[in-house]
């Protein structure tokens, strides 16, 4: 092994210029091998290069004394050339007659004995470099120069690994060793939990990948909301078609089969703001199914190929679940007519969502996909054909507008009463139930806003100052609050139901 260096190192001195990192890392090898022939290597580093290269353990075999008694042509000419700051030098100048010179004294070092025998002796450690070339980090350089400084550089410190927060340490590792199976890759039944923490242990989810599955159980899926029926105002019409078509097959699948069985997907549409969204919880709720919340730019990403794999990951985690709603609001701006013009990824994305849509609602896998749109008329004629029944949800009527006005109030101190509820509601005609929620929250202001034209300070105003809400603040409200639908939108939506729609208006 120390021949092969000392060949290293002849082969290195016949050159116009040494590396300094590449010679640091010779010498370093080469001193801890008790040698003989490598005395006139070690004379001509102490005499030559010494204060330009100093590896970390120099002090380790020549002393600082030795060194003052032994300045020679080479130190010399170093000292002169000792601002130089370039990392490489020249060693034309220098004799090869001074490495025998006997005015050098003897290297005092502790010299350790290998056998050149041995296969793989230990090697000291050192600098590590990205190449043979001399290239440097930052920091790599660092490091060297904390060494020669005779300080103890830090070594790089390990990822940071957030702790988890349990009740005992079992818990602790069993969780740490989930991570550690994800990391490595194991199978993603292992360690993909729902928002409960049961794993979900299910083989249709192993080809899929982990990343997206996980965005889809976090971000997407949201647990048996609370919506009941009575919370939506009027629709009475849709709410029995829904509790026939849908409601009733999911909870009693044994009796619901063949000819009888659920639709695979629900279309609800209509203007903006008459509680479609609301519907689509109330699926969920009545029928205890897991309630996927979609929308667009959920299942879309910069990745090419990244929003099929979205949407096959969606359909495998609703497998999972006995029964399971997806609910995709603003459905046009997914499905909407393909045309020659539009991206290859956009139409993909379709493909695979209409090709899981059909394969969805089988025996196995009760999965209702349920879409709400206000632009029915921009949907894709294939996700039509697999959107089963089709429901126009129309703007309340006079009874619902008077039943919301109720429900509202009942949340504020009021002295509204039902022939003035009943003027409200025929005010109110073609207003949207969020046209109607808005009315009554700005009517509620009313008496804030009079105790602000009373120069009254609302900071130190006492609640039982606030005057309950009256008609007039409907009636100041009604100049402001218009309503949101046009009367040509609602002709386009009639047309369409008459045209597409389960059921005729």
């Amino acid at each position: 092994m120390s021949e092969e260096i000392v060949s290293q190192l002849n082969s290195l001195f016949v050159k116009d210029e040494i590396n300094d990192v590449e010679y640091a890392s010779l010498i370093d090898n080469l001193i801890q091998y008790n040698d003989p022939r490598t005395k006139e290597y070690q004379i001509f580093i102490k005499s030559n290069f010494l204060k330009l290269i100093k590896p970390y353990d120099i002090d380790e075999f020549i002393s600082n004394s030795d060194y003052i008694t032994s300045a020679t042509k080479g130190a010399s000419l170093l000292l002169d050339n000792q601002e130089n700051e370039s990392s490489k030098f020249s060693t034309i100048p220098l004799k090869r007659e001074i490495l025998v010179s006997d005015e050098i004294p003897v290297i005092k070092k502790k010299q350790i004995t290998i056998d050149d025998s041995v296969p793989n002796p230990p090697q000291p450690k050192r600098i590590q470099t990205k190449n043979e070339t001399g290239f440097q980090t930052a920091a790599e350089r660092l490091y060297q120069d904390e060494i020669r400084k005779g300080n103890n550089p830090q070594k790089p410190k390990k990822k940071f690994q957030p702790p988890y927060k349990k009740d005992n340490i079992q818990e602790n590792k069993e969780k740490q060793t989930k991570i550690n199976k994800q990391k490595k890759g194991d199978e993603t039944e292992d360690w993909i939990e729902d928002v409960n923490g049961v794993p979900l242990d299910d083989p249709r989810l192993i080809n899929n990948d982990p990343s997206l599955l996980t965005k889809i159980v976090h971000e997407i899926l949201d647990k048996s909301p609370k919506v009941t029926w009575d919370e939506i105002a009027g629709l009475k019409n849709a709410k029995k078609i829904v509790q026939e078509a849908v409601i009733w097959p999911m909870l009693r699948p044994d009796i619901f089969t063949g000819l009888r069985a659920p639709p695979k997907g629900l279309l609800l549409f209509g203007p903006p703001g008459t509680g479609k969204t609301m519907i689509g919880k109330a699926i969920a709720s009545q029928s205890n199914a897991t309630f996927f919340n979609i929308s667009a730019s959920a299942l879309t990403s910069k990745w090419i190929g990244e929003g099929e794999k979205l949407v096959r990951a969606l359909f495998a985690v609703a497998s999972c679940y006995e029964r399971s709603v997806i609910f995709i609001d603003e459905i046009d701006s997914l499905l909407s007519a393909r045309s020659e013009s539009e991206h290859e990824s956009s139409r993909r994305l379709k493909t695979e969502f209409l090709v899981r849509l059909d394969g969805a609602g089988t025996d196995d896998e009760r999965i209702l996909v349920v879409g709400a749109t206000n632009r029915p008329q921009e949907i894709d004629e294939a996700a039509r054909r697999r959107l089963v029944k089709r429901l126009y949800i129309p703007l309340p009527d006079i009874e619902a507008r008077m039943t919301l006005v109720k429900t509202l109030l009942n949340k504020v101190k009021n002295e509204v009463s039902e022939e003035e509820i009943n003027i409200i509601g025929e005010k109110t005609d073609g207003y949207s139930g969020s046209d109607m929620k808005e009315l009554v929250k700005d009517a509620a202001y009313g008496p804030i806003r009079e105790l602000n034209s009373l120069q009254m300070n609302i900071i130190d105003v006492d609640t039982s100052q606030v005057r309950p809400v009256q008609l007039k603040d409907f009636i100041d409200s009604l100049r402001t609050i218009r309503p949101s639908v046009s009367q040509d939108d609602l002709v386009e939506y009639i047309d369409w139901n008459n045209k597409y729609g389960s059921v005729s208006s």
